[in-house]
């Protein structure tokens, strides 16, 4: 950016990276700060957007600095303005998907998570978050379980979550524990507080609460 900031790739790529710095506290101690680093993202998408107003990447910042910033209809109104300019990458159609599912909208959500999978030689593992979740709803233990495996290939703990919830629910306490574990070592935070730690990402309330009811039934317990 030193050398061309006239770059707006380049600029909506610093968006991202100041959303991320934010959204996972690295950069931040008070939600202040965090909220003053979702202005300097902000700010950065913005200026890509002057560089170049038909930036798909800056409108996929802005729809993610939006929504997490818990502005979820304004999230929505640029993740669908960069659908219109592009509706067929799937980057921008699983994380609209994403979106929509994080608030509770699977009915809407999930369609645009599989349109996105369609469309990848290597689909993001994220995408099958979604779909995991939305098994886990309708108590689709074995669909859960397969759409976490394919998950797991992030090595996250949120899909180590997802795996032991599925076990959990097909009465497998043996690798349901296996899971627990593996969640535990990668993030102590969510095995200590999963609610908050999924809460991170502004899911709707209720789906928090069925998260955690599956970890307490896959044999999570509040730590003391």
């Amino acid at each position: 950016m030193v050398t061309d900031p006239g770059y707006a790739e380049a600029w909506a790529l610093l968006a991202f990276l100041r959303l991320d710095g934010g959204r996972f506290w690295y950069d931040v101690k008070t939600p202040e700060d965090q909220s003053r680093l979702y202005d300097r993202a902000r700010e950065a998408a913005a200026r890509a957007l002057t560089l170049e107003p038909g930036n798909v990447l800056a409108m996929s910042a802005l729809a993610m600095i939006e929504h997490y910033a818990g502005n979820f209809d304004e999230s929505l109104r640029y993740s669908r303005l960069a659908l219109d300019l592009n509706p067929n990458d799937p980057s921008t159609l699983g994380y609209h998907g994403w979106r929509l599912a994080a608030r509770g909208n699977f009915k809407e959500g999930v369609p645009f998570v599989e349109r996105a999978i369609e469309r990848s030689v290597n689909p993001q593992p994220t995408f099958f978050h979604v779909i995991a979740l939305d098994r886990m709803l309708v108590e689709d233990w074995p669909g859960m379980l397969v759409a976490a495996q394919r998950a797991s290939a992030d090595g996250s703990s949120v899909s180590d979550a997802f795996l032991a919830i599925a076990y959990g629910g097909l009465g497998d306490p043996e690798m349901a524990q296996r899971a627990l574990a593996s969640m535990a070592e990668k993030w102590p935070f969510l095995a200590k507080d999963p609610a908050a730690a999924f809460g991170m990402h502004n899911l709707d309330p209720e789906l928090v609460q069925r998260i955690v009811a599956g970890l307490r039934t896959a044999g999570w317990q509040q730590p003391v």
